[in-house]
């Protein structure tokens, strides 16, 4: 199926428009499992570090010494949050997982249900193992892009604007150049979705040869999506500003305070209270996004499902992996899959 970015989007906006249950609950589902979860567990274990660190420092203040114990408690304490934070961490790679199988189930207008949300735990191991690998690839991309900017800094040794400009401007380029390493990587886990039997070397290799040429297509999808994201930001902020202004202070007041000379003691005197009562105003901003960003999450994911099929040729009858590359190949100069 040749790509169009226009018919891709096309076809997603239909999707999700006619999809049972609605992919906006989805989604919300999703959220509510991974992030809230998440924001949950951070805060419970911060409110406990919070306490176990104040009985240390309080012990200390009054008797003069640490106890070792309570420094043993508030060790523990850290170990636990350490440990809890991985594993919320592999748990969310799981649920993405199955959000993507979702998405692609949606995509391909196939029975798509809450319960693929949970379909990576009969396989969490390969999907996990893909998923760090991904990772550590894509870091040592970045840090390689970084040593290289490092060195060309170095070299040059900026001592004037000029030379600042120059190494100002190197960056694009090795931004670039990162981005397009690890956007290699993007059909990986779609690619596990149809061949759950690849190991993942093979999948990333397979992703590899799928995004070959297709990168920038790819970028340009994603940045057809930026002016709903903006759309997203500006109705959160008019929210927020007009609460903050009914409320009878904004964030205006501060900068207006700094730049009239009063000095940082002047505005710092708005935070508390900013924080305080604007709280109600910031869940309404976000309440007031909410029902867009669920709508937007199902569009974009079910999009980059259209994408991916389109580059791998469906519909068509389920190929092997290396009749999929093949026929991918044939199609884009005959390059190959290798690594």
């Amino acid at each position: 199926m040749p790509y169009d970015r226009r018919q891709v989007k096309l076809a997603a906006r239909s999707a999700v428009r006619e999809a049972h249950p609605r992919p906006q609950l989805v989604v919300l589902v999703f959220l509510l499992l991974t992030t809230g979860i998440s924001a949950v567990v951070n805060m419970a274990t911060a409110w406990r570090m919070t306490r176990s660190m104040e009985g240390v420092v309080n012990w200390f203040y009054y008797n003069g010494y640490y106890d070792y114990s309570t420094l043993a408690h508030a060790g523990a304490l850290s170990t636990l949050s350490f440990f809890l934070m991985v594993l919320l961490g592999l748990y969310t790679m799981v649920m993405h997982w199955g959000l993507l199988q979702y998405v692609l189930h949606l995509q391909r207008r196939q029975p798509a249900s809450f319960r693929d949300l949970f379909s990576g735990f009969s396989m969490a191991g390969r999907v996990i193992a893909l998923n760090l690998l991904l990772f550590l690839f894509s870091f040592l991309w970045t840090l390689l892009g970084c040593l290289i900017y490092v060195v060309i800094l170095v070299l040059l040794a900026p001592q004037n604007i000029l030379h600042a400009v120059i190494a100002l401007l190197l960056a694009i380029p090795l931004l670039i150049f990162i981005l397009n390493r690890i956007f290699r990587y993007a059909m990986a886990n779609f690619l596990l979705l149809d061949y759950p039997e690849l190991g993942a070397l093979e999948v990333i290799s397979r992703s590899k040869a799928l995004m070959r040429g297709r990168i920038c297509s790819y970028v340009m999808l994603f940045l057809s999506f930026l002016g709903w994201a903006l759309l997203i930001l500006l109705i959160k902020l008019a929210v927020w500003g007009i609460g903050s202004v009914l409320l009878g202070f904004s964030i205006f007041d501060i900068i207006t305070a700094y730049i009239s000379g009063n000095g940082v003691d002047m505005a710092a005197q708005f935070l508390p209270s900013l924080s305080l009562s604007n709280l109600p105003v910031l869940i309404v901003a976000f309440l007031a996004a909410l029902p867009l960003t669920l709508w937007l999450s199902a569009y974009q994911g079910t999009a980059l499902a259209g994408f991916y099929d389109a580059a791998r040729g469906y519909p068509s009858e389920k190929a092997s992996p290396d009749e999929t590359c093949n026929s991918y190949d044939s199609a884009s100069g005959g390059y190959s899959s290798e690594l």
